[in-house]
């Protein structure tokens, strides 16, 4: 399920429990009321036929039923309510018609109801997002909806969504927590506020510079799959949050749990990474087989080259890594990391490594520089920014080292990948490899 989806799902959810808050009757009566006792009880009629049959005559019917018995009792809270409930979706059918109507309702219900209500700028605001309006105008409409009604968790989650779509990560992490306090029971809430987290960790595009975002991540995205269990999507993005910081064994409790109930590419996926976290290379490999023969296989390719290379077959592990070359934007290392495995499977150093890809970043630059030209041995690592470019400098200071003859040194530089613990980074993937396999020595 993706966002856009979850979105629309919840503004539908917003209609329902706004539908299923009105009366129970089921038959409608023709015969005009004779009293206001009876008007409300054809109003409860109409509007659930409308419920049942969705009778749009019938939505009509109870407007007029309840707004003939509003003005006799206008101070009446349930007789406002019932109005308010039926006027919402007659917004649907006819915006101009109906809209100031509702707003107008709105404003002069009692105070305490309007606590309970959706207030009608989320209905603005949904008119706007299914026009493709700009994603400003949607936050000023959503700062209204607020305005009206403070402690509506839809609207600060909406504002949330709006403010993600417009960059501003730090304001969509306030609005996510706030609707997620004031409903602690929502999923949708919680995984917002969660992924809201995730996203800001990776600032800089190093999520383990920020181990108490990556914390707070998991720990609402936890929140969403507790309430929403069966949800497959909440469950591959709380094993990726494990995954990356290295807790194997309750990712891989939730990616088999995922797989049971969907067995799709995205759970096999995982759950491979998962097997490789934990070293279980075997498994790792039956499950990155699967997809072989899907437009994953590019990316599984990459993966299986490591169950290869820990058995010692290094030839075909850089056959497998060749399969893999245009695997996104992290073809620039893997094409790095391909040619020093094949100079392993060769056992020949050659300190002329050739890179192909054309570096995007300055740091890419930075390494192409130090593989290709005579450098301090050093030096990589004194350029890193931070633990993710460290992870990097290392590894490729290893490779530099052990091209030249320094395997002692080289060793030492790939423990020093390892003490990083970037567990998601295929160089530390590959140092955990060398290292075990002993294949420098």
């Amino acid at each position: 399920m993706n966002k856009n989806l979850l979105f629309r799902l919840l503004l539908l959810s917003t209609i329902i429990a706004l539908a299923n808050c009105a009366g129970t009757s089921t038959s409608r009566q023709a015969a005009a009321p004779n009293s206001i006792y009876q008007t409300l009880e054809l109003g409860d009629k109409a509007f659930n036929r409308w419920q049942q049959f969705e009778d749009y005559q019938a939505l009509l019917d109870a407007e007029k039923y309840y707004g003939d018995a509003l003005q006799s009792l206008p101070d009446n809270v349930n007789i406002q309510r019932a109005y308010y409930l039926t006027l919402y979706p007659l917004t649907f059918s006819n915006w101009t018609l109906w809209h100031k109507k509702l707003d107008t309702h709105f404003n002069n219900i009692n105070p305490l109801l309007k606590a309970d209500l959706t207030p009608p700028s989320l209905l603005a605001h949904q008119e706007l997002y299914q026009a493709n309006q700009s994603v400003d105008k949607r936050i000023r409409t959503l700062k209204k909806a607020i305005q009206e009604q403070p402690e509506s968790f839809r609207a600060w989650f909406f504002l949330s969504s709006a403010y993600e779509e417009n960059g501003q990560l730090d304001l969509a992490l306030d609005a996510a927590l706030k609707s997620a306090l004031l409903n602690p029971q929502s999923a949708e809430a919680a995984f917002q506020a969660g992924d809201m987290y995730r996203q800001l960790s990776q600032v800089n595009n190093c999520i383990y510079e920020h181990p108490s975002l990556s914390t707070k991540a998991i720990k609402y995205t936890a929140k969403a799959t507790s309430r929403q269990p069966e949800n497959n999507y909440y469950q591959a993005a709380l094993a990726t949050l494990y995954n990356q910081i290295g807790l194997y064994p309750l990712a891989l409790q939730i990616a088999q749990k995922a797989r049971s109930q969907e067995d799709n590419q995205l759970n096999t996926e995982i759950l491979g990474h998962t097997y490789l976290g934990m070293q279980n290379y075997s498994a790792a490999q039956i499950e990155f087989s699967k997809l072989l023969n899907t437009h994953h296989a590019i990316f599984a390719y990459q993966y299986i080259a490591q169950t290869t290379a820990i058995r010692g077959e290094w030839q075909l592990a850089y056959e497998q890594l060749r399969n893999s070359s245009g695997a996104g934007e992290n073809d620039f290392y893997l094409s790095i990391i391909q040619q020093w495995v094949n100079q392993l499977s060769l056992s020949q150093p050659d300190q002329k490594i050739s890179i192909p890809t054309t570096s995007t970043t300055p740091w890419e630059t930075s390494i192409k520089s130090y593989l290709n030209q005579p450098s301090e041995r050093h030096s990589l690592i004194y350029q890193a920014s931070n633990s993710c470019e460290k992870t990097e400098a290392h590894f490729y200071t290893a490779m530099k080292l052990w091209t030249e003859g320094d395997v002692e040194n080289a060793n030492k530089s790939l423990q020093a990948v390892i003490k990083l613990k970037n567990y998601s980074y295929p160089e530390y993937q590959w140092a955990r490899i060398l290292l075990q396999s002993g294949k420098l020595e």
